[in-house]
């Protein structure tokens, strides 16, 4: 069944280049990447192909994804740095 699919994959590339499924491998992509200078750069791919005004909520969950990206990469280097406190964050005390 997956070489069905596979099949049926190749040809729908093949017969719309520019289709859908380019947006929607770009944004799983965003989805599954970890690291986030590359998750970054694949946002920027992403709403420089596909402008925020058409994409709104999509855009708004990838700051949202990038915002968490950004915190955990934050802590991780104050772990591996031997840093016990972090800082506060902005409005809390």
């Amino acid at each position: 069944m997956k070489s069905t699919a596979d099949s049926f994959s190749t040809i729908m590339k093949a017969k719309y280049p520019d289709g859908n499924w380019k947006k929607n491998e770009l944004g799983s992509a965003f989805n599954k990447e970890k690291d986030v200078l590359k998750k970054l750069a694949l946002y920027n791919d992403y709403i420089t192909k596909y402008p925020p005004k058409s994409t709104k909520a999509v855009i708004d969950n990838f700051k949202s994804q990038m915002a968490d990206a950004y915190t955990n990469a934050k802590i991780m280097m104050h772990i591996m740095n031997g840093v016990r406190t972090f800082p506060k964050q902005r409005g809390k005390q």
